[in-house]
């Protein structure tokens, strides 16, 4: 009798985006604008989710 022997799955690389990145500049708005309430930045989760905060709009996503 002989038995099956399954691969062991390989882990998942952490992604290089996972983290928060702060928004140094953009072509259509000065920095006064992009830190108007707080620092802009975008956040990024391990799973592809996040939130960013540009200005005065704060918003959030998740990943499919």
């Amino acid at each position: 009798m002989w038995s099956k022997t399954m691969a062991k799955s390989k882990p998942k690389p952490k992604s290089p985006f996972a983290g928060r990145w702060r928004i140094a500049s953009m072509s259509d708005w000065d920095e006064d604008y992009i830190n108007e309430e707080e620092e802009g930045f975008f956040e990024i989760d391990e799973k592809g989710g996040g939130e960013f905060h540009l200005a005065t709009s704060t918003d959030r996503w998740t990943a499919s």
